[in-house]
């Protein structure tokens, strides 16, 4: 997905793979301090690195037919999403 954002945008960064034993103890911190600390949510959790290791993939078939909805690849439909507006006098 951050391919595909990156060059719609035209534009590159470097990505780093962080080691999932790394991750949990990152975000272990990042719990500890946001919570203790700041008193806030930390930006991200023990919970949503679960999340993210998880299956999530469902059938969008009857969505599409219940709401009327055509599918758009997700290059087109991000495209389309990060567009410039331009504003019309």
């Amino acid at each position: 997905m951050l391919n595909v954002i990156q060059g719609v945008l035209h534009r590159k960064r470097w990505k780093v793979r962080i080691p999932s034993g790394l991750a949990n103890c990152q975000a272990a911190l990042l719990e500890w301090v946001y919570g203790r600390l700041l008193g806030k949510a930390p930006p991200l959790n023990r919970d949503q690195l679960i999340m993210l290791r998880e299956d999530n993939i469902g059938n969008p078939q009857p969505a599409n037919e219940l709401f009327g909805l055509a599918p758009v690849a997700f290059r087109d439909g991000i495209a389309r999403y990060l567009r410039p507006q331009t504003s019309i006098p």
